[in-house]
This record gives C-alpha cells, structure tokens and sequence, in this order.
C-alpha cells in the first residue's frame, strides 16, 4: 500500500530502535526493489539489532550487502544478535553462510539455534 511508505520511512528514522527494526522488515516485506536504497543506509546505524535487521530486509529485497554485517552479528556475546544473524543469514540466502550457521546451530541459546536451524532451510 503506497500510503504506507511514508509513514514506515519517517519510523526508520525514530530515535527507537524497535520502530527502526519494525519499519526496515516491512519497508522490505513487498520486496519492492524502490526502497533498497532507503534500507542499505540502515546497515551502519549506532545500534547492531538495528543493522542486523537492515541485513535481513536487504536479503528479503535480494541483496546480500548485509552478509558482512551478519558475520559480525554472529560472534555476538548478545544472544539476541547472534539470532538476529542467523535470520540474516537465511533471508540472504548465501550457500557459503552454511558453515556460519552450523556454528550457530551449536549456540548454547536455544532461540540461535532455532533460527540457525530456520536459516538453512531458506539457503538456495
């Protein structure tokens, strides 16, 4: 819906992170290559979530300019980053994020290891 990419724009903006997650995703979910350029600027923010996020909208969008920012998301202490990448990973969709996600699959955090084990299965 056209009327809703202002609105999702000016949230990716926000001075809250989650607002900027939550735009990124469905700024990204239509897969409408015009906002590519809008999401790519996400990639580099003062928040790792925030850039984790932007590298899985810019999978969904069919870029894998995000990959760099997934491999530093999965050596995370934060488990929550180290999740974060693995959807990443998978929405790139990358065969050579295999070895990547067999180490997260190892994750001592369940939900990592669930989204390790989500992202193979979207590996083309």
């Amino acid at each position: 819906d056209e009327s809703a990419l202002e609105p999702l724009v000016i949230a990716t903006v926000s001075r809250y992170p989650d607002d900027q997650m939550i735009a990124a995703l469905a700024l990204a979910a239509p897969r409408n290559p015009r906002v590519t350029e809008h999401v790519r600027g996400m990639l580099t923010t003062a928040y790792p979530e925030v850039n984790l996020v932007a590298a899985r909208a810019m999978g969904m969008l069919g870029s894998d300019e995000g990959y760099g920012v997934a491999m530093e998301g999965m050596k995370s202490r934060d488990a929550r980053q180290r999740q974060l990448a693995a959807m990443a990973f998978g929405a790139i969709g990358r065969m050579d994020a295999q070895d990547m996600l067999g180490k997260l699959l190892e994750d001592k955090d369940e939900d990592v290891r669930l989204a390790a084990a989500a992202a193979l299965l979207q590996l083309r």
